[in-house]
């Protein structure tokens, strides 16, 4: 997707891979992704200035979210 190495559940995009930014990129609901934000665990994903609202960076220095994102992405592919 864009470019990104990306992790795909039954056609569905959830998670991709930034190595420019060393973050793990999460398609979640647009409300939980601006709590991430707002929290500042994770930042607006805006691939040439466009934000996409259901998607949130989260970077490495937040890595030890990433099992549990991982985990709310799947299930929201799935929904």
């Amino acid at each position: 997707m864009m470019g990104f190495p990306c992790l795909r559940l039954d056609g569905s995009f959830v998670a991709m891979a930034d190595a420019t930014v060393d973050a793990l990129i999460f398609k979640l609901p647009e409300q939980r992704v601006a709590e991430l934000i707002d929290d500042g665990a994770g930042d607006p994903f805006a691939p040439s200035g466009k934000v996409f609202r259901e998607w949130v960076s989260v970077p490495a220095l937040e890595s030890a979210r990433w099992e549990s994102l991982l985990d709310e992405a799947i299930s929201y592919a799935t929904c």
